[in-house]
């Protein structure tokens, strides 16, 4: 049994003497090793470039667009790794950290952790971001990330439509200009990096037509590239983010 839950199966009586007595094995994904530590500022000296997704909001298709860019990369030929951290992103590619299970002072260690053992593997890492910068609850783990991975450049996703924050419907959300300075800001005393294409899932808008016409808006609100990874396809991204 493969769990994703925030809740352990391991630690549930009913389910831990289940297994037992039928010699099943219980995978908890989201529970972290016990070794990780605290960051050391190293994740800028692997040799991969370094390219992380973050959100304007929670559920707004960071990992499935960070897939669509490894993906999309490989069939460039580049040589891209993904590195996950949330447990659907653990689950397709079979290894990484639970960002959002890692005590907080360790959040940005987990994340360098990962990187760290695979950035001499690859020429461009994609790493999958967490929550949002701005989200009520979920802030601290997009710090950890944004800060762990020291990455060099970001993918901005955002869902089309989306104008409060889910589940704090009484939040909204800043205007998506706004977003590029506060995630450039937010990691330039670590590390400088900059927003150089954006990610928009248009999956609630009808018609690729008018789909295009909501990535045109949402590239020009960022001034960079953008498209739907998922409708269209992430080579403009790919190009944007390995391309200089």
């Amino acid at each position: 049994v493969v769990a994703g839950l925030h809740y352990f199966l391991n630690e549930d009586e009913e389910f831990a003497t289940l297994a037992a007595e039928h010699g099943a094995d219980i995978h908890d994904v989201r529970e972290p090793h016990p070794g990780i530590g605290v960051a050391e500022g190293k994740s800028d000296e692997i040799d991969a470039e370094v390219v992380l997704t973050v959100g304007t909001d929670c559920s707004v298709g960071k990992m499935t667009a960070t897939c669509e860019l490894v993906e999309a990369a490989r069939d460039a030929g580049i040589d891209a790794g993904f590195v996950p951290t949330g447990q659907t992103g653990i689950m397709i590619a079979g290894w990484g950290n639970p960002v959002d299970r890692v005590v907080s002072d360790f959040t940005a260690g987990a994340v360098e952790e990962m990187l760290l053992e695979r950035g001499d593997e690859h020429d461009v890492l994609f790493v999958e971001g967490q929550g949002s910068i701005v989200h009520p609850a979920y802030s601290a783990v997009t710090c950890g990330i944004l800060h762990g991975s020291m990455a060099d450049k970001l993918v901005l996703c955002h869902e089309a439509g989306r104008e409060v924050v889910h589940g704090y419907e009484d939040t909204d959300l800043p205007p998506i200009a706004e977003y590029v300075d506060l995630y450039e800001s937010l990691a330039a005393p670590v590390h400088e990096t900059e927003v150089v294409a954006g990610a928009l899932t248009t999956k609630e808008i009808d018609g690729d037509e008018a789909a295009r016409e909501a990535v045109e808006a949402f590239a020009d609100q960022i001034g960079g590239v953008a498209t739907d990874p998922v409708r269209f396809d992430a080579a403009e991204i790919v190009d944007e983010v390995v391309g200089e």
